[in-house]
């Protein structure tokens, strides 16, 4: 059963690091992660996600009209992976309930 975390704080709390570590940890131990940024949180350039600190990943593109669920479903057929790590707000996308949809197919 997949499980929903949901990190919020401040802004330069370390939210973006946390992912990242996350992120780091599950690959340290040879498992995948499906990572996603909303396309208008360019702040490190369009697909990425990265941290005060220095370190970023690449991440899949959302927008208010993306299709979560198609975009996971897709992901799945390319590739099984471990953890789904979201790296901005989807709240103000307005896709939670997709989202924790899509956790539960997984």
């Amino acid at each position: 059963m997949a499980k929903l975390h949901f990190h919020y704080s401040t802004m330069n709390a370390g939210k973006s690091t946390l992912l990242l570590q996350a992120a780091h940890n599950y690959k340290e131990r040879g498992m995948e992660t499906f990572l996603l940024t909303a396309e208008f949180d360019n702040r490190a350039g369009a697909g990425i996600i990265a941290s005060r600190i220095g370190i970023s990943e690449p991440a899949t593109l959302y927008n208010k009209e993306s299709d979560l669920f198609q975009l996971t479903e897709r992901r799945v057929q390319q590739s099984q992976f471990s953890c789904m790590l979201n790296g901005y707000p989807m709240s103000r996308s307005g896709s939670w309930f997709v989202l924790l949809m899509t956790l539960i197919y997984l």
